[in-house]
């Protein structure tokens, strides 16, 4: 299979299961504020977020809806025109930052806010786009060290 049709299928399989994730939590949380699945560590808490990250640009939707809409037609471009990554580690990034964008840009667009529901307690709630859109940065960030470090030395060499 062409690695822009792997790349999108996968984008849109995760999207999916970025808004059964959605729908699951509002069923479970319907009357109520939150709901402890593990105690103390792990709650579903409803959020309507109209910001960022962390609820950072609060009432920014118009802003970061057509920020998402400029991202994801980026991230498209480059996979369809072939300009995607070449290595696994890039490809997945690529994957998860268009997944992640476009899970959180159909909340913007059907319900003007994005809906946050993972709840560690000692972190800001979140959802699984938003973990999608961390973990592809941290590839990206990843791939760069992996680039300015250079090619590593074969396995078994020694260094004198």
């Amino acid at each position: 299979m062409d690695r822009r049709v792997a790349m999108l299928r996968t984008s849109a399989a995760l999207i999916v299961l970025d808004q059964l994730g959605k729908l699951m939590a509002r069923g479970a949380l319907v009357g109520l504020d939150t709901l402890a699945v593990i105690p103390g560590v792990l709650h579903l808490t409803a959020v309507e977020n109209t910001g960022s990250l962390f609820g950072s640009l609060p009432g920014q939707n118009l802003l970061l809806t057509l920020l998402s809409v400029g991202v994801s037609g980026a991230l498209c471009w480059l996979i369809l025109s072939g300009r995607a990554p070449e290595d696994r580690l890039g490809r997945v990034a690529m994957v998860l930052l268009l997944a992640g964008a476009m899970g959180n840009l159909v909340d913007r667009l059907l319900r003007g806010a994005v809906f946050d529901f993972i709840d560690f307690q000692i972190w800001p709630v979140f959802n699984f786009a938003d973990a999608m859109l961390s973990t592809g940065v941290g590839a990206l960030l990843l791939r760069e060290l992996r680039t300015l470090r250079g090619p590593r030395a074969p396995s078994g060499s020694r260094s004198s």
